[in-house]
C-alpha cells in the first residue's frame, strides 16, 4: 500500500520532505502501539493514515 515517489529526495523543498518525515513518525508511532498493546486506538489512527490522501509531490 506504500505509494512509490516519482521523484528523487533531493528534489524536494523543505516543506515536502518535513511532510514525509512527519507522516512517517505518525505511521512508525502507530505500527509500534499496535504492536505493543493491540490498542485500539493505535489501529484506528493507522487505519485513517492509510486511508489519508497521499501527499502531492508534484
Amino acid at each position: 500500500m506504500c505509494k512509490i515517489l516519482k521523484h528523487p529526495i533531493s528534489s524536494f523543498d523543505d516543506d515536502q520532505i518535513e511532510a514525509l518525515n512527519d507522516t512517517a513518525r505518525r505511521v512508525y508511532l502507530a505500527r509500534k502501539a499496535i504492536g505493543d498493546n493491540r490498542s485500539h486506538q493505535a489501529e484506528q489512527i493507522y487505519t485513517a493514515l492509510l486511508n489519508s490522501p497521499s501527499i502531492d509531490l508534484t
